[in-house]
Parts: structure tokens; C-alpha cells; sequence
């Protein structure tokens, strides 16, 4: 059986979103999450979907 998460990148003027949000995949990848799909939010925010088998 699958297990699915839901990410969203973080906004924010001062940070760099796009780094903190690889890392965060990474992080989560690391524990067996799989990116399965990526959606498009209004102002460039991004949410990824995310998959591995139930522990």
C-alpha cells in the first residue's frame, strides 16, 4: 500500500525558495519519499506531491 504527502514551497522575499526546497525533497527522499508530481500555484509557489510504501 502507498502513503502519499503533499509539500509546499515556501515563500518568502529574502530566502532562496528554490534551494530550501531541494533541500526539503532531499531531506524527504532520503526517507523513502518519491516526487511523483508537481503542480504550479499562483506567484511561482510550488507543491509536490510525493509517494513511498506504507511503513
Amino acid at each position: 500500500m502507498k502513503e502519499y504527502k503533499i509539500v509546499t514551497q515556501k515563500n518568502g522575499l529574502l530566502k532562496n525558495n528554490d534551494a530550501e526546497f531541494e533541500i526539503e525533497l532531499n531531506a524527504l527522499a532520503q526517507k523513502g519519499w518519491r516526487v511523483i508530481s508537481v503542480v504550479c500555484m499562483e506567484l511561482q509557489s510550488l507543491k509536490a506531491v510525493l509517494e513511498r510504501d506504507e511503513a
